[in-house]
């Protein structure tokens, strides 16, 4: 008898394992449509077992404009679009863990399948192939997680500008791979734009509004690839709405150097790197700490 309780527990157990979403890590998953981050209250989006991100249902409807329909009879989820912004009109059936979809009335085949959440009964579908069939732009910003949905059009430039917007409000303070920088948050980042930039009470010849893009990021990324080496305990947090070029010509980009010292105590120095011509042919970059500001 007891015997038979515990093949019945461990079978249970197996099946309650089967019926969580495999997960990529336990790292949060974010979505975000135009430049602004949509949220999820109750079931968050997630990578599964094909490594593809599935969101809820709901998603497609309240972001992208769309209409979401319901069979439960046949497990059908219906979503229609009506044509706006640069978004095209479409026609979408998805049964739920079936491969195939219809998109105006053509079957095309996805990689991986919508489901249905037992623990919260909400209709999962991945993000990429729905938005696409949606006529969506999207992209996937691994180092912070960001699954990036356009729908308005935009080029390179203007994609690429959102990418790094959202980086920094998403970003945890963790370096990309071989990095010894991080994107500084939202909040600490407006701090220290709003600290002075002047030398000796000479204002700089440029900030960021004012430098053109495509050339702030070449110098910007210049600097930050090209920064002395830092301690095994330090971070320099920056961004490229911190560049500007000061009054001698010197690109310099602004941010805060974090230590974390023996103590587990952490300290936050207002710092900049900067590159300079002075004595070599090509452009070398250091830092400097601003020692008299503070956020």
């Amino acid at each position: 008898m007891k015997k038979n309780i515990l093949i019945l527990a461990l079978a249970l157990t197996f099946a309650m394992v089967l019926a969580i979403p495999s997960f990529a890590n336990g790292s949060d998953i974010y979505i975000a449509v135009d430049g602004d981050l949509v949220e999820f209250t109750d079931q968050a989006p997630y990578i599964d077992s094909n490594n593809r991100t599935l969101v809820p249902i709901r998603f497609v409807a309240e972001a992208l404009g769309a209409k979401v329909g319901w069979d439960g009879d046949t497990r059908t989820v219906t979503i229609d679009q009506e044509a706006h912004k640069e978004l095209p009109t479409a026609h979408i059936i998805v049964m739920i863990d079936q491969k195939d979809v219809k998109v105006n009335g053509k079957t095309c085949t996805m990689d991986t399948t919508a489901i249905i959440v037992p623990a919260t009964a909400r209709t999962m579908v991945p993000v990429r192939f729905i938005s696409e069939y949606l006529g969506a732009y999207v992209d996937w910003d691994g180092d912070n997680r960001v699954v990036h949905v356009f729908t308005n059009g935009q080029n390179d430039n203007e994609k690429a500008s959102v990418k790094k917007d959202i980086a920094s409000h998403v970003s945890d303070g963790t370096p990309a791979a071989g990095k010894q920088w991080a994107y500084i948050s939202a909040e600490k980042e407006a701090k220290v734009m709003a600290l002075p930039v002047d030398i000796a009470g000479i204002p700089p010849l440029t900030t960021y509004d004012e430098l053109n893009e495509a050339y702030a990021e070449y110098e910007f990324n210049y600097l930050v690839d090209n920064m002395p080496k830092l301690e095994s305990n330090q971070i320099f947090y920056t961004s490229e709405k911190l560049l500007y070029q000061d009054c001698v010509g010197d690109y310099t980009a602004q941010g805060l150097l974090v230590t974390t010292n023996a103590d587990g105590t952490v300290t936050e120095q207002v710092a900049d790197i900067s590159a300079s011509f002075v004595g070599s042919k090509t452009p070398y970059v250091y830092m400097f700490i601003d020692a008299k500001l503070h956020i």
